[in-house]
């Protein structure tokens, strides 16, 4: 399995908590599901799109021919962001899970190495997403919005 993924993974769920608590004070950073906290009104999952999903990344390595017998590993991690609010409308979720959203994109996009994690002219970044919502069984009930997303990631090593 490649070296970087869950150096990757760990500090994305570390290095997201102050930009998402910085958007929705509500928020929390969860690694996979578990411990998933209900009372929170905001999420973001790293690992995970749902909880019957048992894999945390999903990709591959290849040997590169050229280039002193380097591995390229090229994976990704699936992630959700996820807002719950109450009202009659749709809005305030959705908002509160797009500006999550946004902060995630920001912060790869800042530093595509994961601070050195990846190596050299290595990336990371958003490569899909899917917005969802639902707006629940009765006027009292929570709306909730979520983006399943997916982080590509692609690291070349010596082993």
């Amino acid at each position: 399995m490649g070296v970087s993924i869950g150096a990757a993974i760990d500090y994305l769920v570390a290095g997201l908590a102050a930009p998402i608590a910085a958007v929705d004070s509500t928020a929390v950073v969860i690694d996979g599901i578990q411990g998933q906290d209900q009372e929170s009104q905001s999420q973001v999952w790293i690992g995970k799109h749902d909880p019957q999903q048992t894999s945390a990344a999903d990709g591959g390595q290849d040997l590169l021919v050229l280039g002193a017998g380097r591995v390229q590993e090229d994976y990704q991690i699936p992630c959700v962001v996820w807002a719950s609010r109450q009202g009659p409308t749709l809005k305030p979720a959705r908002d509160a899970a797009i500006a999550m959203f946004d902060v995630v994109a920001n912060f790869l996009a800042a530093d595509r190495t994961l601070t050195g994690i990846l190596k050299q002219g290595r990336f990371s970044e958003v490569s899909s997403f899917q917005l969802d919502q639902d707006v629940g069984g009765d006027a009292g009930a929570s709306r909730v919005v979520w983006i399943s997303f997916s982080i590509r990631v692609r690291n070349h090593y010596i082993p």
